[in-house]
C-alpha cells in the first residue's frame, strides 16, 4: 500500500471500510471529488473546533477570516488507480490547527518541526467481487511532546472523526451507486 512507504512508522491510526458493488474505478473518482464540508454534519463538528477561536476574535474587536477546515487543507501525496494518499503536517490541537505548508510528498517526507505530528489519510480500495473501500489515518509525532499533546487532543476529536469517517464512506458509496 502507498500509505506504508509514505508513513509507514505511526504512533495513531484510525481505520473504517465499506463494501461497494462497484468497479473500483468509479470508486476511486467519487472518493476523489467527495466533499466532506458538503455534510451538514462535518461543517456542525468544525463549526464547534473553531468557536474558540473566532469567538476569541470577536472579543479582540477582530473578525476571524480564516476560512474554514475542510478537504482542501490535505496536500495531495501520492495516487495509483486504487489509491490515493493526502498528508499534512503541524500542531492540530492549537486552536488555529496549527498547520504548517505543505508543498509536495518530499516536503511532507523531509518535515521535522519539534513537537509537530505528520498526518497521512488514505484512500485504498481492494477486495474481490465487491469492492472495499478503506479510509485510514495515520499520525506520526516527531518528538515526546508532540505525542503527549497529539494524545490529549486525540481522546477529543476521535470519536468524531470516526463519526466523520463513517459518514464519508457511506455518501461515496451511495454517491458511487447512484442512489
Amino acid at each position: 500500500m502507498l500509505i506504508d512507504n509514505i508513513l509507514p512508522d505511526f504512533h495513531f491510526q484510525e481505520t473504517h471500510s465499506i463494501l461497494i458493488d462497484a468497479p473500483a474505478s468509479r470508486i476511486m473518482a467519487e472518493a476523489l471529488v467527495y466533499k466532506p464540508e458538503d455534510d451538514a454534519f462535518f461543517r456542525g463538528a468544525i463549526a464547534l473546533r473553531e468557536a474558540p477561536i473566532r469567538g476569541w476574535a470577536r472579543l479582540r474587536g477582530r473578525t476571524h477570516d480564516r476560512p474554514a477546515f475542510t478537504l482542501d487543507n490535505f496536500t495531495p501525496l501520492a495516487r495509483h488507480s486504487q489509491e490515493a494518499v493526502f498528508g499534512m503536517v503541524g500542531r492540530f490541537w492549537q486552536a488555529g490547527y496549527g498547520q504548517d505548508p505543505l508543498a509536495d510528498l518530499q516536503a511532507f517526507e523531509t518535515y521535522d518541526q519539534a513537537g509537530s505530528v505528520k498526518l497521512a489519510l488514505h484512500y485504498h480500495i481492494g477486495g474481490e467481487g465487491k469492492a472495499c473501500l478503506t479510509t485510514r489515518t495515520r499520525i506520526y509525532c516527531l518528538d515526546e511532546a508532540a505525542r503527549v499533546n497529539f494524545a490529549r487532543y486525540w481522546m477529543v476529536i476521535r470519536p468524531v472523526s470516526g463519526l466523520i469517517r463513517r459518514r464519508v464512506l457511506k455518501t461515496i458509496k451511495r454517491r458511487t451507486l447512484g442512489t
